[in-house]
């Protein structure tokens, strides 16, 4: 069963792909990926699940994901892109903390990468309106694995001042120890 739907996955990502490529020059820097939810968690195996996409085309895309499910989603080519996934209860309200992945790094989601993808997220959609191209150029060339990498290394991530770490990254001025822990957050 799995191997069909990586099969019917593929397909999928050949014919966007050929749409795109022939029906639009917006597309010729763009890069369509399949995203999954991954199979060993207990949740991806039934239920609902909420992807949000968000990268420098400006755009945050949202879907609903069925369990077993891939999605295509289509980046703007080595550009970063945050890519979350949340459960969702039988409302429709997300329970929990999203899995994450940042592309082109990875489109693999999982719990480690859920907040830095969260903050990449939150930078290209920011609650004040304020964008600028100066702030993407910050966003393009901050290091990302890096980032990632030290965000996993906390016990719970979501403990790290959010705030803190975007407006640095939003200003290019972004170093290690502007990482601190909000200990009032339950």
């Amino acid at each position: 069963m799995e191997k069909l739907y990586r099969i019917i996955a593929a397909v999928q990502l050949l014919l966007c792909a050929l749409v795109a490529g022939c029906s639009s020059p917006a597309f010729d820097d763009a890069e369509t990926v399949s995203v999954v939810i991954p199979r060993s968690l207990p949740e991806a195996q039934t239920g609902t699940w909420k992807l949000v996409c968000a990268d420098s085309f400006g755009d945050c895309r949202e879907t609903e994901l069925q369990a077993l499910d891939a999605a295509l989603a289509t980046f703007a080519r080595n550009s970063p892109a945050a890519i979350l996934a949340y459960p969702l209860a039988a409302d429709k309200s997300p329970l929990g903390q999203p899995l994450g992945a940042i592309y082109p790094f990875s489109t693999e989601l999982d719990e480690r990468n859920g907040f830095a993808a969260s903050v990449l997220c939150s930078l290209y959609n920011p609650a004040d309106g304020i964008y600028s191209a100066e702030i993407a150029e910050n966003i393009r060339h901050f290091n990302w694995p890096k980032f990632m990498e030290l965000c996993a290394s906390y016990d719970d991530p979501w403990l790290i001042q959010e705030e803190r770490i975007k407006e640095a990254i939003r200003k290019g001025r972004f170093k290690k120890t502007d990482i601190k822990i909000d200990v009032k957050k339950d």
